[in-house]
């Protein structure tokens, strides 16, 4: 979920894929409310979405909605105007970044792109990405091979947080700082 400038609320909803289950659902759809949870228009549904979504951020200095996920045969991130209009894929090019499931989003100042964080369970790391007019670029941050990921996230000060289970089910918390 994201909060705009005037309080609306923005919902990414999954969808199978196909959306052959249940035709004529809100799957695969951006969706759209007041803060009062009324409807915007006559339809909640925004703009369409990913089979897999997983994060949304709002980009305030270029007006864009960003939602990333799983397009159901890689990772991608979709720039979503705001005005209106089709969303456009910004495929991430970093082979680090299709190993997981981008979890965290934050939008940069001043339109220098987006930038978040990737989980790899398989291969127990974290991967920052950023994602900018000049393409993607990632890093890797080595998790305890003892722990699983649980859940993940990117803070505005660019910090990563992941949340760990140790094998004695103990949750960790490893912060790793934004670079300079």
């Amino acid at each position: 979920t994201a909060v705009d400038a005037l309080g609306r609320i923005y919902v990414a909803v999954s969808s199978d894929a196909t959306n052959r289950r249940f035709p004529g659902t809100y799957l695969g759809s951006i969706l759209r409310f007041n803060a009062d949870g009324t409807v915007p228009g006559f339809s909640p549904v925004f703009s369409r979405g990913l089979a897999q979504s997983s994060a949304l951020a709002f980009s305030d200095t270029d007006g864009l909605l960003w939602l990333a996920g799983h397009d159901g045969v890689r990772n991608v991130l979709l720039d979503v105007p705001l005005s209106g209009g089709q969303p456009r894929a910004a495929a991430l090019d970093d082979a680090l970044v299709s190993t997981g499931a981008i979890v965290g989003l934050r939008s940069r100042r001043e339109g220098e792109g987006i930038e978040g964080v990737v989980v790899d369970s398989v291969n127990k790391r974290a991967i920052r990405f950023f994602h900018g007019s000049g393409g993607s670029v990632s890093s890797a941050i080595e998790l305890p091979q003892d722990s699983t990921p649980i859940a993940a996230g990117m803070a505005q000060s660019g910090q990563v947080v992941v949340a760990l289970r140790t094998v004695t089910d103990e949750i960790i918390l490893l912060r790793v700082a934004a670079p300079a």
